[in-house]
């Protein structure tokens, strides 16, 4: 029961981890391009 719920919880902080990440990419990449297009317009 322990090994089954212990996987779960690293299962669930998994997927909260990559939802993190992805927001964070998300917001450099967008910093980023606004970076790029800024120095292009320059």
């Amino acid at each position: 029961m322990s090994r089954y719920r212990l996987s779960l919880g690293f299962t669930f902080f998994s997927i909260y981890l990559s939802h993190l990440l992805d927001k964070v990419n998300t917001k450099m990449r967008s910093i980023w391009s606004n970076l790029l297009y800024l120095s292009f317009a320059l």
